[in-house]
């Protein structure tokens, strides 16, 4: 008798194995993506009218510090050892905005000093001027952090004020 319906119980069986296409996982679980997104917004106040010109500026480029800078002879070991976050290619410009996309793969992780430079010589890529820095205050001498936690996205803006640029961290 078992042998007739052996047949039956694999059909059976294989049936339902195929109604269980994610097996009992929950409707609603949504598994956490493993990287986190840091975008912004950067605004420069007067537009593209006061942008210096292309003798000055070479290049407008978005860095985010783990750590305060201490010194610029530092900056590129800390890049070196993923203490830094670097958007290597420049930002448009001259601008009245700009954005930028910053993939954080070690997250959860605070970052100290988010800030934008501009390369100020062709020749020298750490010849940078910061001319500014992230901060919920509006203060550029105060830069805030922002703990980024993982799979989790944000977006910040930054402004960029021409004639009030932010103290050199070094």
């Amino acid at each position: 008798m078992i042998k007739k319906m052996y047949p039956v119980i694999l059909l059976f069986l294989f049936t339902i194995l195929i109604s269980c296409q994610e097996g009992l996982k929950p409707e609603a679980y949504q598994e956490v993506p493993k990287t986190s997104t840091l975008t912004g917004t950067v605004e420069f106040l007067g537009g593209k009218d006061k942008f210096p010109d292309s003798t000055r500026c070479w290049g407008i480029y978005v860095a985010a510090f783990k750590q305060f800078p201490k010194d610029s002879s530092g900056i590129f070991q800390e890049i070196l050892k993923g203490n830094v976050y670097v958007k290597f290619e420049s930002l448009p410009f001259p601008t009245d905005t700009a954005d930028f996309t910053l993939e954080i793969k070690d997250a959860p992780v605070n970052l100290e000093y988010i800030a934008i430079s501009m390369q100020t010589d062709s020749a020298r890529v750490d010849a940078q001027r910061v001319i500014g820095v992230y901060t919920l205050t509006g203060d550029n001498t105060k830069p805030s952090p922002i703990l980024i936690e993982k799979g989790k996205q944000y977006h910040i803006k930054i402004m960029v004020d021409w004639d009030n640029l932010p103290p050199q961290p070094f």
